[in-house]
């Protein structure tokens, strides 16, 4: 193999251009208890990205999720922290203000059947 090894102390260091790190992957030889370091510059640079990489614009990307509507979604000028009479369908109630309503709801029943 043309790339240089160093062992340190059972470490053993592999010192390799890309094209031959490539081929041993490729060959599925890399060995998990080794380290591989790559010798020479063949790193992308920037003019080597597509405009998308830099353009800012989430409209310029492929298989993007939908992002939902939420305008209709419920805000907190329509929570409500007591449910009544008044209480709208426009309007939603607190975990508290459900609470006071049906937390209790076991002594309530026990008070309705026992005629309290």
């Amino acid at each position: 193999m043309p790339y240089s090894d160093t062992s340190i102390d059972k470490l053993i260091i592999n010192t390799l251009t890309k094209e031959e790190y490539d081929a041993l992957v490729n060959s599925g030889t890399i060995n998990p208890r080794e380290l591989y370091m790559v010798t020479d510059d063949t790193y992308p640079t920037t003019s080597e990205f597509a405009n998308v990489a830099f353009s800012g614009e989430y409209s310029d990307l492929l298989n993007t999720p939908t992002i939902p509507d939420i305008s209709n979604m419920q805000t907190v000028t329509n929570m409500v922290d007591v449910i009544n009479a008044s209480s709208t369908n426009t309007t939603y109630p607190t975990a508290s203000a459900v609470y006071n309503i049906l937390g209790n709801i076991e002594s309530l029943l026990h008070d309705i059947n026992s005629g309290s």
